[in-house]
């Protein structure tokens, strides 16, 4: 009875390839889950990786100096007349490169010459993508001053608020909410639901206090977000701490999974008991038992989370139901 394991992990499969694709040439600002798994840190993605300024080994002069910090140099190609919006190989502009170097005062002086403030790399990545990846929140501000498109979407359809999630950029994240980025948008994966897989807490009760929907089924297989963490085996201590964030705030505990596409033949209608039981995660079957949750709810199949769990699992359950048949 290890098909929910393995569908999870074929989301989380279908994820790291999206994300991936993106960071194909390792220059992408959506962090990519390196191939040895997943872990409870953000250290576990290889994001921080330096901008090419250069276009098939030919030095783009203005790409360089504001790679460089060199607000001088940009100043003089500018009055010599210079394109501020040439491109790299990748599609960069040296707004984009500052944008992500951290240079105010080079960021300023371009937008002040005319640079597009939404011109996209070949990943659909914007200037105000690169400073939230970056945590340039002074840079962030500016765009959006210049009129930023705050929901502007890359290829797959990642926005600045949602890497701003993932790398846990809280005090981005708050001014992008507050200039009206939408919390809910989602590419099969919401900013809560990227929290969530990441194990960030204040990331994801950021989310929560700023009306994030709880009990939306994003991803592939129909999950919420507490199914999603529900159904990840031996929940690290973050992820426990989400799963009851989200039921203190009200989260459906008996929702199930409605299944979409190219999986809607295949299992579906688990809880989150029936995930954390199927996973044999006792933390969490705990969690969830505590919260009260339908334990005669059936999937598709017709088997409840007791039926899907351990021994253990059988226990906590007879234990819960037999406690609850005394009140």
């Amino acid at each position: 009875m290890k098909t929910i394991l393995k569908e999870t992990l074929l989301t989380l499969l279908l994820l790291s390839t999206i994300v991936s694709a993106e960071q194909a040439d390792n220059d992408s600002p959506c962090p990519m889950v390196k191939k040895d798994g997943i872990n409870e840190s953000t250290q576990n993605f290889e994001s921080d990786l330096p901008i090419d300024s250069q276009d098939n080994d030919a030095p783009i002069p203005l790409l360089e100096a504001a790679n460089e910090g060199n607000l001088a140099t940009v100043e003089s190609l500018l009055a010599n007349g210079t394109n501020v919006d040439e491109k790299n190989k990748h599609g960069r502009t040296a707004l984009i490169v500052a944008a992500y170097m951290g240079h105010l005062e080079i960021v300023k002086l371009l937008i002040a010459n005319g640079a597009d403030v939404d011109e996209q790399d070949k990943y659909g990545y914007t200037a105000l993508m690169w400073a939230a990846q970056n945590n340039n929140l002074e840079i962030v501000k500016l765009l959006i001053a210049n009129e930023a498109k705050v929901d502007e979407q890359s290829k797959y359809g990642y926005t600045a608020l949602m890497i701003a999630t993932l790398k846990g950029h809280s005090e981005i994240f708050k001014f992008l909410v507050s200039n009206g980025a939408d919390i809910n948008h989602h590419n099969g994966w919401s900013a809560l639901d990227l929290a969530t897989w990441v194990g960030l807490v204040e990331m994801a009760e950021l989310c929560i206090n700023n009306n994030a929907d709880m009990n939306k089924q994003d991803n592939a297989i129909g999950q919420t977000p507490l199914m999603f963490v529900a159904s990840l085996e031996n929940s690290s201590d973050n992820r426990l701490k989400i799963a009851k964030l989200l039921l203190d705030y009200g989260c459906d505990i008996n929702l199930q999974a409605q299944r979409r596409g190219y999986y809607s033949n295949q299992t579906n209608g688990y809880t989150a008991l029936m995930w954390a039981a199927e996973n044999d995660n006792l933390e969490m079957v705990e969690l969830l038992i505590n919260h009260n949750p339908d334990v005669d709810k059936q999937n598709k199949d017709g088997f409840t989370a007791f039926d899907l769990g351990n021994d253990t699992t059988k226990e906590i359950i007879r234990n819960f139901i037999a406690q609850k048949s005394k009140k």
